[in-house]
C-alpha cells in the first residue's frame, strides 16, 4: 500500500491518517488510538486493558466482550463475597489484558497474595503522548506495582496505512536487573 502524504496545515481535531483522542468511557478514562485501517481503545484507568481492537474496512471489532456490564464505578467499589481469586471476574469487561505478575490462579509468594492474574490489571498508568502526528502515533504508558517490586514502561505505537499495533515493553525490578520485550500484532 503506498504511504499517504497529509499537506494540510489544518491538524486540530484531525479525521485523518494517525490520531489519539482522550475520552471516558463509562467512566474510565480511554484513549483512542486509530488510523485508516485500525481503531484501538485502551483503558488507562484500568491496567491499560484495550476493549475496541475494530479493522475499519470490515468494521470487525476482534475484542471479546463480556456480558457484564463494568463501569467506573462498580470498577472502583466492587460487590463481591470472599474469593481466594480476589474480584477480578466482578469487574471483568472482555477484552484484552495484560497479566504480571501471575497469569492464572492466584499466587501467595514470600506471604504476598497476588491474585487471580495478579495485580497490573487493577492499577491506573500514567502516559504521555510521544508522536501524535498523521503518519504516527506513539503513546508510552507507565506503571508502578504496589505488591511485586516491578515498574512497567509500554509504548504503543501505529503507523498511517498499517494495520500493526506495536508494542515495546520494559519492565524494571527493583530487587532483580532488566528484562525488555518488544512484539507486534497486524490485523491482515
Amino acid at each position: 500500500m503506498e504511504t499517504a502524504v497529509y499537506e494540510s496545515f489544518y491538524h486540530y481535531n484531525r479525521n485523518y491518517g494517525c490520531r489519539v483522542h482522550e475520552v471516558t468511557w463509562n467512566g474510565f478514562q480511554t484513549l483512542v488510538v486509530e488510523n485508516e485501517r485500525v481503531r484501538v481503545s485502551i483503558l488507562v484507568e484500568k491496567g491499560t486493558d484495550i476493549v475496541e481492537l475494530l479493522y475499519k474496512p470490515m468494521d470487525i471489532d476482534f475484542m471479546w466482550k463480556s456480558p457484564l456490564e463494568v463501569d467506573a464505578e462498580t470498577y472502583r467499589n466492587p460487590i463481591t463475597r470472599s474469593m481466594d481469586a480476589g474480584n477480578f471476574l466482578d469487574a471483568y469487561e472482555g477484552g484484552w489484558q495484560e497479566l504480571l505478575p501471575t497469569i492464572t490462579s492466584p499466587t501467595n509468594y514470600q506471604d504476598m497474595g497476588l491474585g487471580f492474574h495478579g495485580e497490573m490489571i487493577f492499577l491506573p498508568w500514567k502516559y504521555s503522548i510521544l508522536e501524535d502526528s498523521p503518519y504516527e502515533v506513539k503513546i508510552r504508558f507507565q506503571v508502578r506495582m504496589k505488591r511485586a517490586p516491578l515498574f512497567v514502561t509500554k509504548d504503543l505505537t501505529l503507523r498511517s496505512g498499517k494495520s500493526v499495533l506495536e508494542f515495546e515493553e520494559t519492565i524494571r525490578n527493583d530487587i532483580i536487573p532488566l528484562m525488555g520485550f518488544l512484539f507486534w500484532m497486524e490485523i491482515v
